[in-house]
């Protein structure tokens, strides 16, 4: 079996995002085993690592790992990582302290996931370096059966002080019929992306993606 590429990512306590990681090579089915995981969940899925689960990749590949170790989690390559700069996907929070990105936003149906989400930039939103703001959404959606049933959706947005302006067009996109590059580069506007990056992201994601949906 040939080997395939994993990355560990440790995790900063202060933000929950990636300080620092290791990438190394190995066969999925060595992987799961020193991890005691069952190798098909490593196709798709993040594992979150107790320290003997950390001890267990190094021994069994030789690494090494930094001595600061309170969060390590273990993933698969994603294709936003072939991107020449980066993507602001899992850093919301480090970048939005680092001034550089203005607004970040999350969505989802679930009021767990929303609290975990939140929990990091609690402390920030108490000491208003960041402002929070959370929009409920009944968004009508297609059962599978057929039907039609309504999801409950909260939109979490982060905007910095002064940044507020961007929650009115960033909720005027979502609520577009149609999709267009227009869209997605205003898109990437909002977020804080620098106009180089929004058209290395349409001309390399956007358009091949839009291709291939018209082509199946």
């Amino acid at each position: 079996m040939a080997t395939e590429t994993f990355i560990l990512k440790f995790l900063s306590p202060e933000t929950l995002c990636s300080a620092h990681e290791l990438r190394f090579s190995a066969k999925p089915s060595d992987v799961a085993a020193a991890i005691d995981a069952e190798e098909s969940d490593l196709k798709h899925g993040r594992f979150d690592l107790e320290p003997v689960d950390v001890l267990a990749l190094a021994e069994a590949f030789d690494l090494s790992m930094p001595e600061d170790q309170q969060g390590v989690r273990l993933e698969r390559p994603h294709s936003i990582d072939t991107a020449p700069y980066l993507i602001h996907t899992n850093f919301e929070l480090p970048l939005m302290l680092d001034g550089r990105k203005p607004l970040a936003y999350f969505c989802t149906e679930s009021q767990e996931w929303l609290t975990e989400v939140q929990s990091p930039f609690i402390p920030y939103v108490a000491s208003r370096l960041i402002i929070e703001r959370i929009i409920e959404r009944s968004v009508p959606h297609p059962a599978t059966s057929g039907g039609k049933r309504t999801l409950r959706l909260f939109d979490l947005l982060y905007v910095l002080p002064g940044e507020e302006w961007r929650i009115g067009p960033f909720m005027s996109l979502l609520d577009s019929q149609a999709w267009t590059e227009e869209h997605e580069r205003e898109q990437g506007r909002l977020f804080g992306y620098s106009k180089d990056e929004c058209d290395w992201w349409i001309s390399n994601r956007f358009r091949k993606r839009a291709d291939a949906n018209s082509s199946s």
